[in-house]
């Protein structure tokens, strides 16, 4: 009555009021005296933070997901993978930075191995295309992919199966950069007689395009992707896009796992994603086990 009233509210995470009773008074603020009899002060009792959320219901909990799915493969012109909810039917897929949609699918794509796994039918693929004219998404904004029902009332993110949130979004970067925008590439692996690594790769708006060889102790290796690949054109692909390196010019290789990937880091992989094991042509010492050794006969 007669006038304002002012509150000293409680935090919530340290249990006590915001403003000290020193703090408090050095607000200067107004008191407007009641009509009415005042009414004796009740001392209040003060609790912890964990027994105010005990006592008001609240219970920390870790998020418990039924969500089913996650990204396979990171592309600097798609990304694909698959999601399943067995209580929210799921519709599309969005690809967002800070607030910023970039991309958005629907989720439609027949997935038999995935609908083998759940053991039901449906749809549960997906592909985001990644447009050469997006934004250049800045290090403040958060870089995310989202799964979304048809009403959009709730929203599940999206990783690389085995992968942190925190890697996964370094990868989407990687993927979205200005220098790798629109790479298109596979890598074929060996070449029917097994002489040499074999791919193709390209850019429309790039005219030189690069990929890069990997193997574990080795630096990462450089290939042009400039050789004609007959029948691309008809594909709706660059026809000038082929890349070859003959296993002699890198003999160090010889024996050991590689990889080809768009970028000299290694984060994103060209598809298929797979490791091949490259042959070892190096003789192999003779079996000198004295066992094997016949004895001369007398």
């Amino acid at each position: 009555q007669g006038g304002p009233c002012f509150r000293n509210p409680l935090n919530v995470a340290t249990g006590r009021q915001i403003w000290t009773p020193a703090a408090w008074s050095r607000l200067d603020l107004i008191h407007t005296p009641s009509p009415q009899a005042p009414q004796p002060a009740v001392p209040r009792r003060r609790i912890s933070a964990p027994r105010w959320f005990k006592a008001a219901g609240l219970r920390h909990r870790q998020p418990v997901t039924k969500l089913k799915g996650n990204l396979e493969v990171i592309t600097p012109s798609f990304i694909t993978g698959w999601v399943y909810h067995p209580e929210v039917t799921l519709s599309e897929v969005r690809l967002v930075c800070g607030s910023q949609l970039l991309a958005m699918s629907p989720v439609k794509g027949h997935r038999p191995d995935v609908a083998a796994a759940l053991g039901r039918e449906g749809s549960f693929g997906f592909q985001l295309e990644i447009s050469e004219a997006l934004p250049v998404c800045t290090a403040d904004d958060s870089l995310q992919v989202w799964a979304l029902p048809g009403d959009c009332s709730s929203r599940h993110q999206l990783t690389l199966s085995g992968v942190s949130v925190a890697e996964t979004e370094a990868r989407l970067r990687a993927a979205l950069a200005p220098e790798l925008r629109g790479y298109r590439g596979h890598f074929d692996g060996l070449s029917p007689d097994g002489s040499e690594l074999r791919g193709w790769c390209y850019s429309r708006s790039h005219a030189t395009v690069n990929v890069w060889l990997h193997c574990p102790g080795l630096p990462p290796r450089a290939v042009a992707c400039s050789c004609p690949r007959p029948g691309m054109a008809q594909q709706g692909h660059v026809e000038n896009c082929g890349f070859s390196l003959s296993l002699s010019e890198w003999p160090e290789a010889a024996g050991r796992e590689v990889w080809a990937t768009f970028d000299q880091a290694g984060q994103l992989r060209l598809p298929p994603l797979f490791t091949l094991v490259l042959p070892d042509p190096s003789p192999r010492a003779p079996n000198c086990d004295p066992a094997a050794v016949e004895s001369p006969s007398a």
